[in-house]
């Protein structure tokens, strides 16, 4: 369920800037199905860099962080992906406890 909450998100933020997903796969470089799959939350086969330039485009970032009950220590920012690597950017300090599916 909450994957389906925050895929719905992620439609609305994409629908927000005026993007068809076929207009959101041609400026990230990827096809309609990858953003059509990355907005129903079936990520399994999906590329960390898709996902990154999809949060990008909406105006936001990815972040890896490590979740222990309430609390979220934010491991890395996703800062570039090419070719398959993946560069981490160093993470800001601290905690986080905030719940993602939260408003």
């Amino acid at each position: 369920m909450l994957g389906e909450v925050q895929a719905y998100r992620l439609r609305e933020l994409r629908e927000q800037l005026g993007l068809s997903q076929a207009q959101l796969a041609e400026r990230i470089g990827v096809g309609q199905r990858q953003v059509s799959n990355v907005e129903n939350g079936n990520l399994d086969s999906a590329c960390v860099g898709t996902v990154r330039k999809y949060m990008e485009a909406v105006g936001g970032e990815l972040v890896v962080e490590y979740v222990a009950g309430d609390s979220r220590l934010q491991v890395a920012r996703l800062v570039e992906c090419m070719l398959g690597n993946v560069k981490l950017a160093s993470p800001k300090p601290g905690i986080h406890s905030r719940w993602h599916g939260s408003s």
